[in-house]
């Protein structure tokens, strides 16, 4: 995992938007930033590791979505921008 400060710049929010100023590890920490590496594989088994993660943590809910510009056709390029601002 890399974390890095937002440049604030005007652009296309799909762009990595990199400072040049990474995060370190403790500063996550230290705000309460948690992240775990958890590869896909083709068989599925990540989501059983998601779902460990989940118990340890005690979450009770998770959803799952897949953004394409063929599932939401002209609705694509609105609804990546109002995830970029959430």
């Amino acid at each position: 995992m890399r974390a890095y400060y937002f440049d604030n710049r005007e652009g296309d929010q799909r762009l990595p938007h990199d400072s040049g100023r990474e995060v370190s590890g403790e500063v996550l920490r230290s705000i309460g930033v948690l992240h775990w590496h958890i590869p896909i594989d083709a068989e599925g088994r990540y989501e059983q590791e998601v779902a460990a993660v989940a118990k340890e943590r005690d979450y009770k809910n998770h959803d799952v979505i897949a953004i394409s510009k063929e599932g939401l056709g002209d609705e694509y390029e609105t609804k990546i921008k109002n995830f970029y601002h959430e």
